[in-house]
């Protein structure tokens, strides 16, 4: 399901650790984002565990800052979100 990594989602203008999120490197600029429908981090970042709630956030991954994502789908107990960076 993607390997752990040091992964940060903007809000309100700084990057907050997301502590139980997973990736997956899709290729060398996109990732699948994976964080627990039960995670803390959607209440702190006032953030719906729905892939719709998690439209346009910004990572930063692997030191990466990403574009406004994607929310991909609910499945297997995690919210699946498409980052990109250009």
């Amino acid at each position: 399901m993607g390997r752990s990594s040091v992964i940060e989602v903007l809000h309100r203008n700084r990057f907050r650790p997301v502590d139980d999120a997973r990736i997956e490197r899709i290729s060398s600029n996109a990732w699948t984002v994976r964080i627990p429908v039960s995670s803390p981090i959607h209440k702190a970042v006032r953030r719906n565990p729905t892939a719709e709630g998690w439209d346009g956030a910004v990572f930063l991954i692997e030191d990466t800052e990403t574009e406004p994502a994607l929310g991909s789908a609910v499945r297997g107990g995690f919210v699946e979100i498409s980052a990109f960076s250009l």
